[in-house]
């Protein structure tokens, strides 16, 4: 993923799940963008919690409690 200043999000990697927005409200996190399966796509909207940011990663926290974590490619 990539987080691009003025809220505009980009998915990495994954043609499947394309992320277009991201805003944070404190140590809240909230994704929107859209998910392409069988020829039809859906619009999402998912939220995190911040757990951790560093210049090397960035730990989010779902909302059913699964620890999710991303690395800096270097």
């Amino acid at each position: 993923m990539r987080f691009d200043k003025g809220g505009n999000a980009q998915s990495i990697n994954m043609p499947d799940l394309q992320y277009q927005t991201w805003q944070q409200e404190g140590n809240k996190l909230t994704l929107t963008g859209k998910t392409v399966y069988g020829g039809e796509s859906f619009v999402f909207t998912e939220s995190y919690t911040v757990k951790q940011v560093t210049p090397a990663m960035l730990v989010l926290i779902s909302n059913d409690g699964e620890e999710i974590v991303y690395a800096r490619k270097m």
